[in-house]
């Protein structure tokens, strides 16, 4: 008896999360454009100190993203089907993200965040969701075993349909925060 207490209690917990999820996730379907400040902190054995950089972020209906940095040096980012463009210095390169499968990996969860696409997530990641009081959090473990070996979850945090921080935990030890801040 206590087993199948046990099950019936797993199960209604589980579909609670994914109802909650995915009314989270509706919401941020229905923003065309937003636009926050961001600093982003890199941690890693290898460095003396953290690598910090400042800038702003945009995004635009449906997957448009771009990553300005302003500070220590001027870089523009764009994110665009599946192309990651870098403006440095007047030159532009562009990578396809299919080349790039960890760097892929959380500029895709984001872009499916942002664009409220659940099934996006279901598809490149084992999800879990939490919300208390329209702060929430969700949890995204890579199921490509490429990206699963270096990339041990990309951790999301926010307040309503804004995303407040983004933290990518590398199985090497190394970490990446990015902190975004809304303008009202």
């Amino acid at each position: 008896m206590k087993y199948w207490t046990f099950l019936i209690f797993f199960l209604q917990s589980t579909m609670a999360m994914a109802s909650d999820l995915s009314e989270r996730l509706s919401g941020f379907s229905t923003i065309e454009a937003s636009s926050g400040n961001f600093v982003e902190t890199w941690r890693a054995d290898y460095l003396d100190e953290p690598l910090i950089s400042k800038g702003e972020l945009r995004y635009k209906r449906p997957g448009q993203l771009r990553k300005l940095i302003t500070e220590p040096t001027r870089i523009e980012q764009h994110i665009e089907d599946g192309q990651l463009s870098v403006i440095h210095n007047g030159k532009t390169n562009s990578i396809p993200l299919s080349e790039q499968p960890e760097l892929a990996a959380g500029i895709y969860a984001l872009q499916a965040v942002l664009d409220g696409d659940e099934e996006k997530l279901q598809k490149l990641f084992v999800l879990k969701y939490s919300d208390s009081n329209d702060n929430w959090n969700l949890t995204l473990t890579p199921k490509d075993k490429q990206v699963a070996d270096s990339i041990e979850s990309i951790i999301m945090q926010g307040n309503g349909n804004r995303i407040q921080r983004v933290a990518i935990r590398f199985y090497n030890g190394d970490n990446l925060l990015t902190e975004i801040t809304h303008g009202d």
